[in-house]
């Protein structure tokens, strides 16, 4: 069985990941790096798979990179990303874990369930409402990157212009102040 076979019966396991970690600051929860490696680490050794997140560079710029190894026949599955280049090492350290998080988040399609909110309401979004939510979120996460932003400037922006529960409106208005914010960055320059 080739690796992206197992991988499509990883992902068949795994369908998402609790938020059990709470941020104070902004009353949200969240999945921390070590939940997650926690829920995927059996489901991978099922499939003789092994998880290696190494850090790295590209062209002397600080990255992650992603690997998922078939130890049965040596096949790799690959991403790197780049992280913001930081000076400060507390900073850069929740970079990592950050950046660490997402990519297995993507590599494994995980969905970021919610065991309150919502889900213990019973109430649900359209789907036309989440199409619209996603594509602002995936703009807003690219806007981030973009200005080379770290977690505690992720958080205080977020802070500043959304509640728990990241309504379009929100999103759009944290959108826009991103934007602005990036033009203003350029005309420094």
């Amino acid at each position: 069985m080739g690796i992206y076979k197992k991988l499509a019966n990883v992902q068949k396991k795994i369908i998402g990941i609790v938020k059990g970690a709470e941020n104070p600051y902004f009353k949200s929860k969240y999945f921390d790096i070590n939940q997650m490696l926690e829920t995927l680490k059996p489901t991978l050794q099922e499939e003789n798979l092994l998880l290696l997140q190494p850090l790295s560079n590209v062209n002397g710029i600080p990255a992650i990179k992603t690997m998922l190894v078939d130890t049965e026949t040596d096949e790799m599955i690959e991403s790197t990303v780049t992280l913001p280049n930081l000076n400060d090492p507390q900073k850069m350290g929740s970079s990592i874990t950050y950046y660490r998080r997402y990519s297995l988040q993507s590599l494994f399609s995980l969905q970021a369930l919610d065991d309150d909110g919502n889900m213990a309401s019973g109430k649900t979004e359209t789907p036309a409402g989440k199409g619209k939510k996603k594509k602002l979120e995936d703009e807003i996460q690219s806007g981030y990157k973009a200005m080379g932003m770290d977690e505690t400037e992720i958080y205080t922006m977020e802070k500043n212009f959304l509640d728990n529960k990241r309504t379009v409106s929100d999103l759009e208005l944290l959108l826009k102040s991103l934007r602005n914010k990036y033009k203003t960055k350029e005309l420094g320059k």
